[in-house]
């Protein structure tokens, strides 16, 4: 059994404890990661546009049976890196949009079968994980190891052997083998009445015994974006159409060899390595690219945001130059939109690992304004990690996201909260209660609380925006 002392000497000498900071500057700086192969210091931020994810969508609303398969592949991450080699779900019209999978679009109640096809031969674990698949290996379910997949719908209310539940299938699916899962979309109530899912924002990631989170850091992800009557995506009280007005950004850290290659750390056999308790990276990736930049137009966003780290508790805001937040309302989280009139103005988002949210951000008024979508250490007590890549609380973290507003003007009418249209922070972040017409705070009077959705909680200001002819 390690000292304390032997414990607090390896982390050191790994590269654990890595800080990233440089807000003032714009550029983020990793800290006491010299001893690490990691490329992070080498790169420059905001190079590249961010993926969207939208561009490689797979309609499937009118239920309309998905095919991906899981496959090695290798995408660019960052411009100034060589391309990585990974794991990622393919089947979309667009699969090089980034290493993620396609985005999946469901109709609620309206049921859809997937298959999902194991390309990977059983030793490519060796391929992405530069560790000689040390870490894959150690507690992979198979003898010899495996690359097996089992696919999970996070957030889906599904059957055991359509969940990705390695008790429903403990062999998982080795090379060459399909997994079915049927997604109803819907579901029963406890007193039997039926249960009509809720648009929400799932996603697919892998669920093999033993390694999913190695399959995941691979790459093993991909949205699953449920609609139903109300949240069309196309209601016009909502920001859209998706890949235009409305956006899912995939929130990852992860560490790269300058070579481009995953890097993985591993522990020593006295701390039960190569297993980490935690991995974090030391860099920050939106759709898949490091540190990237994204165009906006002087309109109303709708972010669907899902915090795709492994391990590490997101703490984000959206804020301009001179530090201030962009208007962001929280609309909707893993259960779906809220109820009407109930939406929480916001300038920062918390997030577990795993965890969504649906926001609006009101970039009108921003035009030419550098923007950019900041993480910095999660507050005391909210996250222990013991792990290569820990943060330290007293320095703050690297930024995800820049973004730019343009002087192009937009055509989606779409009403907003008055108040805050100066970016100014509502006093209590994540708990105010937006103000009603009626003058009560929302919530007070549930029996008047069920207004139009297209009031967002309080007084709309209706500020109509041409498209570019």
């Amino acid at each position: 059994m390690p000292t304390r002392r032997e414990f607090l000497k390896w982390t050191a000498a790994s590269g654990a404890g890595l800080a990233v900071g440089g807000l003032s500057t714009g550029y983020p700086q990793t800290a006491r990661a010299a001893r690490t192969r990691s490329a992070a210091g080498r790169l420059t931020p905001y190079l590249d546009p961010m993926p969207i994810l939208a561009e490689n969508a797979i309609d499937a609303t009118a239920g309309t049976t998905v095919h991906l398969s899981a496959n090695v592949i290798t995408r660019q991450v960052h411009s100034q890196l060589p391309a990585t080699t990974l794991f990622g779900y393919e089947g979309g019209p667009n699969d090089g949009t980034s290493y993620l999978g396609p985005v999946v679009l469901a109709q609620s109640g309206t049921p859809v079968t997937a298959h999902y096809t194991n390309q990977l031969a059983p030793s490519d674990y060796v391929k992405v994980f530069t560790n000689n698949g040390s870490s894959y290996a150690q507690f992979n379910p198979f003898t010899p190891p495996e690359a097996r997949i089992l696919t999970h719908l996070h957030g889906g209310l599904l059957t055991g052997d359509s969940d990705g539940n390695p008790y429903a299938s403990p062999d998982a699916f080795a090379s060459g083998q399909t997994q079915t899962a049927t997604y109803p979309n819907a579901g029963v109530n406890a007193d039997g009445s039926p249960y009509v899912h809720p648009a929400s924002l799932l996603w697919c990631h892998d669920h093999l015994l033993g390694d999913t989170r190695m399959n995941v850091v691979a790459g093993l992800a991909g949205a699953y974006l449920l609609r139903d009557r109300f949240d069309t995506g196309s209601n016009t009280l909502l920001p859209g159409p998706i890949g235009m007005y409305e956006l899912p950004l995939v929130v990852q850290d992860r560490q790269f060899n300058v070579d481009g290659s995953l890097l993985y750390p591993v522990a020593p056999p006295e701390l039960n390595g190569p297993w980490i308790g935690e991995y974090f990276g030391d860099v920050m990736l939106v759709n898949g690219k490091i540190w990237p930049t994204l165009q906006v137009e002087p309109a109303v966003y709708r972010f669907r945001v899902l915090n795709g780290c492994n391990a590490r508790i997101l703490s984000l805001r959206i804020v301009r130059a001179n530090d201030r937040a962009v208007p962001t309302y929280i609309i909707g989280a893993e259960g779906g939109l809220l109820p009407a009139g109930s939406p929480v103005a916001t300038h920062r988002l918390v997030m577990a690992p795993a965890e969504r949210f649906d926001v609006i951000c009101d970039f009108r008024g921003r035009r030419s304004d550098a923007l950019h979508q900041e993480h910095q250490a999660a507050e005391a007590g909210l996250h222990a990690g013991t792990g290569i890549g820990e943060r330290h609380a007293d320095h703050r973290e690297t930024d995800g996201l820049r973004w730019r507003a343009d002087d192009r003007p937009t055509g989606r009418v779409v009403a907003v909260p008055a108040g805050d249209e100066r970016g100014d922070r509502p006093d209590q972040p994540g708990t105010a209660a937006p103000q009603r017409r009626d003058g009560h705070r929302a919530g007070n009077h549930p029996e008047r609380d069920r207004r139009r959705d297209d009031e967002l909680g309080a007084e709309p200001q209706r500020k109509p925006l041409r498209r570019p002819r």
